[in-house]
């Protein structure tokens, strides 16, 4: 992308369009073309009036690191991708370290670490030992990590101290909790994820909750909002349902697009009222245009799966998954390192929006960048091949976003907040697509 703000969301509206330039923050009604032509003067000249000087010596170097500890689970969701708990596959904690050696390796200023799952809680001495060893080479470490919120209270303090950013899965209210993301033996996890969410408000931890729409709780996003808003969560991320592993073999769909848009949009009109900010894929590039969707494919990070497999997907978590395309190497125990197919992964490091036939005129095309290859190879058999749901949904709400950024900066004198109207656009997680 150009570093000057000549790109822009044009969205139908009244007769003419409202056009929002997301690099320099600037929306506005443009009755006309030259209308919107001289809102682009006007995104170029806050670009040049804001400029600073180049900031002298090397830039600081970032990595990042993605542990998916275990495929092993409390919970048995009904829709899990992964299978949490049908397999019990737990990364050995020396490869763990070694990951942490890798990515710290040129001597990084800043090292991200996340830990996933399964339930990455039930490996708390890897965490541990991976904390310290991130914190021993690096001189800026910040850990992240994605729960089912069923962990101890021993473990959370640990989480808490360790100043953890933190996503806990969890997809409402008791009733559907319960329904949705049981423990084993379909016992209720409600209460343990309560427990859990209370222990980090009260702690003041930067921290969100993940809720994946189902069938059963798209009409209820609203009500959701308003459950978790009232035990003080501040950040609600939704997003769909992906139909893989138990919720293909358990014949579980996507909600009607129409139906997913509509209560959405009505959680969003709660989220702005309550101050809770919404995470949503389809925002997570509205301030900051990419063509490339997915950081983890465009190889923003080494993530590694509890077999050894160095995987661009979090969803992809073995050697031998359904989805190889996204397993670019594997750890090689014997020579004590990662072994790469370099063909395979600079095929999907070039991967981007400009790689999808139905988004070459898009206006949209920068925010939504093509969409999850994932879920474009669940839907449709191809990486190349946008999900027609997906391109429905996001279309709307990435419309509905933009009209909200121009109501708003009417109310507040054309300034635009990092926080509009109770959507988010960056998520407290790294990244946001966890």
């Amino acid at each position: 992308m150009s570093a000057l703000p000549t790109w822009c969301l044009a969205v139908p509206h009244e007769g003419g369009v409202v056009a929002f330039f997301p690099e320099a923050g600037v929306v506005g009604f443009a009755p006309s073309p030259e209308d919107v032509q001289d809102l682009r003067r006007a995104a170029i000249q806050r670009v040049a009036a804001s400029a600073t000087e180049p900031v002298q010596g090397h830039a600081r170097v970032v990595r990042r690191v993605s542990l998916i500890l275990t495929k092993d689970c409390p919970l048995r969701c009904r829709y899990c991708y992964a299978e949490g708990g049908a397999k019990r596959t737990t990364m050995p904690e020396g490869l763990a370290t070694h990951a942490i050696r890798e990515g710290a390796k040129g001597s990084p200023e800043i090292l991200y670490v996340t830990f996933f799952g399964g339930e990455p809680t039930l490996c708390m001495s890897t965490i541990r030992s991976s904390v310290a060893a991130a914190r021993s080479l690096v001189p800026r470490c910040h850990f992240h990590i994605s729960t089912g919120g069923v962990a101890s209270e021993e473990d959370l303090a640990f989480l808490i101290t360790n100043a953890f950013t933190v996503s806990v899965s969890t997809d409402g209210p008791p009733d559907i909790q319960n329904r949705q993301r049981p423990l084993a033996g379909d016992k209720p996890s409600a209460p343990l994820v309560e427990r859990t969410i209370r222990e980090l408000v009260l702690a003041g931890a930067a921290f969100k909750v993940r809720c994946t729409v189902t069938t059963l709780n798209v009409h209820r996003l609203a009500e959701c909002v308003e459950y978790w808003a009232a035990m003080g969560v501040r950040y609600v991320h939704f997003e769909p349902i992906n139909v893989a592993g138990r919720a293909a073999q358990g014949g579980m769909g996507l909600p009607d697009p129409d139906e997913y848009i509509a209560n959405f949009i009505s959680a969003v009109d709660v989220a702005q009222a309550r101050s809770v900010g919404i995470i949503n894929s389809a925002y997570m590039y509205l301030r900051s245009p990419t063509p490339c969707y997915c950081t983890t494919v465009a190889g923003d990070k080494l993530m590694v799966a509890p077999d050894g497999a160095v995987t661009l997907c979090y969803e992809v978590q073995e050697c031998d998954h359904p989805l190889s395309d996204f397993v670019i190497g594997r750890y090689d125990s014997e020579r004590g390192e990662f072994v790469l197919d370099r063909e395979k992964q600079a095929r999907l490091y070039r991967l981007s929006v400009e790689s999808y036939q139905e988004c070459r005129d898009c206006f949209a095309k920068y925010v939504c960048a093509g969409g999850c290859p994932n879920r474009n190879l669940v839907a449709t058999g191809r990486i190349t091949t946008v999900s027609p749901w997906l391109c429905k949904v996001k279309k709307a709400l990435i419309h509905d976003a933009v009209i909200r950024i121009y109501r708003s900066s009417r109310e507040r004198a054309r300034t635009l907040p990092a926080e509009v109207l109770g959507v988010i656009v960056e998520s407290v997680a790294e990244g946001g697509q966890t």
